[in-house]
């Protein structure tokens, strides 16, 4: 197929997706007249794409190679440098993806391929290369993993971890999900797109065939073919008009980026984007999750986007009866018109979904019951003008009886209730400023390693924010709640002190600390001022005695010293500052460990 030829049939392929049984006909019947060939090739298409999921790029056009190949062989059994591929897992727009080995690491991987067709376009090998270093940049347990990007006799290729599960579009073909599914799954999107913004990378291309659903029930963010880095300039002209956008779209695939029904208004008119476009891609997924249709819909393409531009969507609980205020609140604030009415920040967004988590099940209830409270209530309130007196008696009378017989009664013991149930050991635990998440160190189920996680009070389910080799502890929250700072245990007695979002991503190292104590009952606790300027940290310098404390500016890393310990100590530890930042209180371990007492710098400015 020549290259025209190909254009073509992706343009119409792209068009025709949106659209749906008697529409989608007609159009086809429009578009290819006479030409009984073409529609036969882009029929195909079609049907591949509706009966394969996704795996990192969407759609699939599952006959592409057939098409653009010109017969070329399989390259399965092959290899491509030390990858040796196994099977086809899909294949999309933008490449080929197999499951390969790689034999130096001895795992399984994912090996996206730009076609040879395409090699020559230097567009779409811009977009393939940018997808892997846009992704590459990226560290969260919600974003897909990028190994490697490489080229081996002109085949351009990104290597990425491989996710066993399935897309959130073939699960939600299955039915509707429920409440409380549909916002795990946006928290854990809100999260990865958080990251991403915060590397200044924009998604630009927010649905359900690019999220990935573990058994496990973690959500990975695929495609970051469409990444857009905020720092760039557009690649395209701003515009402001809806018939230049429809005409972008019908006939230049890819000027106007993303896929129509999840994208902004500002995405559909050719403006300008920035990260608020993901924002509102979300709202439309999530709305879809629960509603089971999308807010915006049209007969063609150019329909759908005339609703995204116009429309105001129905709400949530005409097509969920049982969805919460607040989730109708979210969803609607998410998909406002101007950006300006958006949430500004979808750090903002993820901090109204975990609230509404813990809400979820009590706002359900209540709302309905308030909707199940109808007229009722006249009924009611005359039994209640009887009832009130005699309950009011019944419980004074209950009260003197509960003081006189308990008055002497010792008060009750608190009952320790187990907040985790995980395997191994859950040490540290640090509370965060808002009272709604601990982090604390664990083990992890194989019992291996010590990382820092972060899980929600009133649930079991857990966030790894750490991963690596080495032991991880003392987790600290900034007073703010955004960041965590941590130490990790390096050779010896070598300690880094380093920062991470709250949010999960890219950790920033502040500075290394020498600890000689390092049995677990001693382990040296980090205090952040309240201020969040300062870390009080125990760190032993050449020519020491014992660690002392120390302030490190959580900015640059500096350090300053607080405390010199005298000659019979071995360590000041476990810091705490005063309300007012200015005193700071700590253990000290003297006689060679045999004493601890505690001490305070008075004046810590």
């Amino acid at each position: 197929m020549n290259p025209e030829r190909w254009k073509k049939l992706d343009a119409l392929f792209h068009e025709a997706l949106e659209l749906q049984g008697e529409a989608r006909a007609a159009h086809l019947a429009k578009v290819c007249g006479d030409d009984a060939q073409l529609r036969t090739e882009a029929e195909k298409l079609l049907a591949a794409h509706e009966r394969e999921s996704s795996f990192i790029d969407s759609p699939i056009l599952a006959e592409a190679a057939a098409l653009t190949d010109d017969g070329n062989e399989s390259p399965v059994g092959r290899s491509i440098g030390h990858y040796k591929i196994v099977s086809l897992l899909g294949r999309g727009g933008m490449g080929e993806v197999y499951l390969a080995e790689d034999s130096r690491l001895e795992r399984k991987v994912a090996l996206k391929v730009l076609p040879a067709a395409f090699t020559q376009n230097r567009d779409r090998v811009r977009r393939f290369e940018r997808e892997a270093k846009a992704a590459s940049a990226l560290n969260h347990p919600n974003i897909l993993t990028i190994h490697e990007i490489g080229e081996v006799d002109g085949a351009h290729y990104i290597v990425s971890e491989f996710v066993e599960g399935e897309t959130l579009r073939a699960l939600m073909e299955r039915g509707r999900l429920g409440i409380s599914e549909a916002i795990v799954i946006a928290d854990q999107v809100a999260g990865a797109l958080s990251v991403a913004h915060g590397a200044g990378i924009i998604h630009r291309d927010i649905k359900p065939e690019n999220v990935m659903m573990r058994p496990d029930g973690l959500v990975k963010v695929l495609d970051f073919g469409l990444a857009k880095l905020t720092e760039r300039p557009a690649a395209a002209p701003e515009a402001d008009s809806q018939a230049e956008t429809i005409a972008r779209l019908s006939t230049e695939p890819g000027v106007v980026m993303g896929t129509v029904s999840y994208m902004s208004p500002e995405q559909a008119r050719g403006l300008k984007v920035d990260h608020r476009t993901d924002i509102f891609s979300l709202g439309v997924m999530l709305y879809e999750m629960i509603a089971g249709r999308r807010p915006f819909a049209g007969a063609t393409p150019s329909e759908t986007i005339a609703a995204i531009l116009r429309d105001e969507p129905p709400p949530l609980t005409a097509h969920s009866p049982d969805a919460p205020r607040e989730l109708e609140r979210i969803v609607g604030k998410a998909l406002r018109k101007d950006r300006e009415d958006r949430y500004q920040g979808v750090k903002d967004l993820l901090l109204d979904l975990k609230s509404l988590q813990q809400e979820n099940r009590p706002a359900a209830s209540f709302a309905a019951v308030d909707r199940g409270m109808k007229r009722p209530w006249l009924h009611t309130s005359r039994v209640m003008l009887v009832l009130t007196p005699l309950v009011a008696l019944l419980a004074a009378v209950g009260g003197i009886l509960w003081w006189y017989f308990q008055r002497e009664a010792p008060p009750p013991i608190g009952r320790a209730l187990p907040f985790t149930t995980f395997p191994g050991f859950e040490l540290n635990p640090a509370l965060s400023p808002d009272g709604k998440q601990v982090a604390f160190t664990w083990n992890g189920a194989k019992q291996d390693n010590f990382d820092i996680y972060l899980q929600l009070v009133g649930s079991n389910s857990r966030l790894q924010l750490t991963k690596n080799p080495a032991e991880d502890f003392s987790p600290a929250w900034s007073p703010n709640g955004s960041s965590i700072a941590f130490l990790r245990r390096l050779d010896g007695n070598r300690n880094e002190l380093l920062l991470i979002s709250a949010l999960g991503g890219p950790e920033r190292k502040l500075t290394e600390t020498i600890n000689a104590v390092n049995k677990p009952s001693r382990l040296p606790a980090l205090a952040w001022s309240p201020d969040g300027r300062w870390l009080a940290v125990s760190h032993r310098e050449d020519g020491d005695i014992a660690e002392g404390l120390f302030l490190v500016s959580a900015q640059t890393g500096e350090k300053r010293r607080l405390t010199r310990p005298s000659a019979d100590s071995v360590c000041d530890f476990a810091p705490t500052f005063s309300p007012d930042g200015r005193t700071l209180l700590f253990t000290r371990f003297s006689g060679a460990g045999t004493a601890a007492e505690m001490y305070c710098v008075l004046s810590v400015a």
